[in-house]
C-alpha cells in the first residue's frame, strides 16, 4: 500500500495524455468506491481490489518516466530470493491452500490438479513471476548469448512449469501468436499449429504417460474443450458475469457494483467465492464501463510510449501474454510493481541499444 504514495513521490507528472488517463481513472475508481459503499455496503474487498488497482497504474506510469534508473542487479538478487522461495517445497514447506488432488478417484478431470508455491502467497504470484524472468533472460540470451543466460532462462520456464498454474503457459504460446502474425514467423505459427494439433490426435495417450504428474494438468485442458468445454471455470465464471451484465442499470453501468458483489453472486451460483478471473470483465464490473476503457488504455498506453522497442519479437510477446494474463486468469492482482519492473528493464535495455547502434 506505501507504494503508491512513495511512487507518486518520485513521479514528476507532466501535463501530457499520459497523466491526463493516470488522474482521471484514479477518481473515477475512487468516484465508484465511494459510491457503492453508499449504494450496497463497506467491503474491504472492494478497498484491497482499489489499492491493487491502484498500484498497477502507477506502476506504469513510474516505469514509464524512470525507465533509467531500473537496474539489472537488483532483479538478479530477486531472481535469486523467487527461486529459493520456491524451490523450498521440495523440502516439504510449502503455502499452497489448492494442494494435490492428481491422485483423487475424481471422473472430472479438471479437479484433478497439483500446485507448489513454497513462500510465495499463492501459486500464480510464482508462476507470474518467473514468466517474467524467463523472458528477461530469453532476452539478454539472443542479445549477448552467453550460456549463462541459456541455463536461468530454462530454469525460470521449468520453475513455471513445475508450479502447476496453467495460464502462463498458454499466455505465452498464445502470446507468441498474436506477436508474431507476420510473414516472416509464419513458419513458427505453423509448427505451433501442427504441435497442438499432434496433442489433440494424441490427447488419450498423452493423459494416461502423464497421470499423477503436474503436467497432467497442461494437457487435461485439451480433453475438456473437446469433449465437455462448458466445465471449464473460465467459461462458468464468465457466463456468470455476462448473466449479471444483462441486468445491469444506468448507475451499475457507471459505478459497477464492486468484487465483493461479483464474490457473493458467484458463490449463490455454486462457483465458490470467487471474482471473475478477468482484469477487464472485473473492472467492467466492479467500477463501471467507463473504468474498464480506461484500464485498456493503460496497455495502449504502454505500446504507444514504447512503440519502437516493440519491434523486438521478445518484447511483442511479453507484451501479448501480459494482456492475456490478465484476460485468462488476471494480472492487477498479482503484485504487478515487480513483474512490470522486469518489463520495463528488458525496455530500457532494448532503448539503450537502440541508442549505440544510431550512434
Amino acid at each position: 500500500m506505501l507504494f503508491i504514495p512513495l511512487s507518486l513521490l518520485v513521479i514528476k507528472l507532466k501535463p501530457n495524455n499520459e497523466t491526463n488517463l493516470y488522474v482521471l481513472f484514479v477518481v473515477l475508481l475512487l468516484i465508484s468506491t465511494v459510491v457503492n459503499i453508499f449504494r450496497f455496503s463497506f467491503s474491504l474487498k472492494n478497498i484491497s481490489d482499489l489499492i491493487f488497482i491502484l498500484i498497477f497504474a502507477t506502476t506504469i506510469v513510474l516505469y514509464n518516466n524512470n525507465k533509467i534508473h531500473i537496474k539489472s542487479k537488483y532483479i538478479n538478487w530477486f531472481s535469486v530470493v523467487c527461486l529459493i522461495m520456491f524451490y523450498i517445497t521440495f523440502l516439504g514447506v510449502d503455502n499452497t491452500r489448492w494442494g494435490n488432488t492428481l491422485n483423487s478417484d475424481s471422473n472430472d478431470i479438471e479437479y484433478l490438479r497439483a500446485y507448489k508455491q513454497g513462500l510465495f502467497r499463492i501459486a500464480h504470484i510464482a508462476a507470474y513471476f518467473f514468466t517474467f524472468f524467463g523472458f528477461y533472460y530469453l532476452f539478454l540470451y539472443a542479445k549477448y548469448t552467453k550460456v549463462k543466460h541459456l541455463i536461468l532462462l530454462s530454469v525460470m520456464f521449468s520453475s513455471v512449469a513445475l508450479v502447476g498454474s496453467r495460464a502462463p503457459i498458454f499466455a505465452v504460446l498464445l502470446g507468441f501468436g498474436l506477436a508474431n502474425l507476420r510473414l516472416k514467423y509464419i513458419k513458427y505459427i505453423i509448427l505451433l499449429i501442427v504441435a497442438i494439433i499432434l496433442v489433440v490426435l494424441n490427447i488419450d495417450v498423452i493423459l494416461e504417460s502423464t497421470r499423477g504428474t503436474v503436467f497432467f494438468q497442461y494437457f487435461s485442458i485439451f480433453e475438456t474443450v473437446m469433449s465437455n468445454f462448458g466445465r471449464l471455470s473460465r467459461v462458468l465464471i464468465w457466463t456468470s458475469f455476462f448473466e449479471e451484465l444483462a441486468k445491469f442499470d444506468f448507475f451499475d453501468y457507471l459505478f459497477g457494483r464492486g468484487t465483493n458483489n461479483a464474490m457473493l453472486i458467484n458463490e449463490a451460483k455454486g462457483l465458490g467465492k470467487i471474482w471473475f478471473h478477468n482484469d477487464f470483465l472485473n473492472i467492467f464490473y466492479s467500477f463501471g464501463m467507463i473504468s474498464f476503457v480506461l484500464y485498456i488504455f493503460f496497455y495502449v498506453n504502454i505500446y504507444r510510449v514504447n512503440k519502437l522497442c516493440m519491434n523486438n519479437t521478445i518484447i511483442r510477446t511479453l507484451f501479448f501474454t501480459t494482456i492475456l494474463l490478465a484476460f485468462f486468469n488476471g494480472f492487477y492482482l498479482y503484485y504487478t510493481m515487480f513483474p512490470l519492473y522486469i518489463f520495463y528493464r528488458i525496455l530500457s535495455v532494448e532503448e539503450e541499444n537502440k541508442v549505440t547502434l544510431k550512434k
